[in-house]
């Protein structure tokens, strides 16, 4: 295992990009691997602070969930977390107020790129494109619709103000 980073240096707010080992993460790595051969993500989070982190892929769940961040590094294979350029000023008011119930059958339509209707629920990358957007710092221009992890993470590493804090590698 290789670890870049401390914990504890993880700023509320950050944004935490996952590959888990569900069936569901390697069927999303697996239609996404065409367009992104490197750091096959397949989960995006919002990181709330206290060693907790707010996430929206819960499978049949009703949207997002707290998770322990202890558990979250545990069983994924690749964690890497960017800080924002300022800390969000509530971040756990913007994450609630842009949950949204998760649609497993979006989320595939989405990633293979097929239309997908506007109330048909979030994606984990949308959940937290419109949480960064409705607190004034939108991440990719305004787009929210139909972004992978790995177009997330393409983005933040491009950005000049956002900064990689912590990255697990097993």
């Amino acid at each position: 295992m290789t670890r870049f980073g401390e914990i504890g240096n993880i700023p509320p707010g950050a944004v935490f990009l996952a590959n888990g080992s569900s069936s569901f993460s390697r069927l999303v790595r697996a239609i996404s691997l065409r367009n992104f051969p490197r750091d096959h993500y397949t989960h995006a989070g919002i990181y709330l602070g206290g060693r907790r982190r707010l996430i929206a892929h819960e499978l049949y769940g009703p949207g997002a969930t707290i998770q322990p961040l202890e558990e979250e590094l545990a069983s994924d294979s690749l964690v890497s977390v960017w800080a924002p350029p300022a800390p969000l000023v509530d971040v756990l008011r913007v994450c609630y107020e842009n949950n949204a119930p998760y649609s497993l059958t979006a989320s595939l339509m989405r990633a293979l790129g097929w239309p997908v209707p506007a109330k048909a629920g979030l994606i984990c990358t949308e959940f937290v494109l419109r949480a960064y957007r409705s607190a004034g710092a939108p991440l990719m221009c305004d787009r929210v619709a139909g972004v992978l992890p790995n177009e997330l993470r393409d983005a933040l590493e491009s950005a000049a103000n956002w900064k990689l804090v912590f990255r697990q590698e097993k």
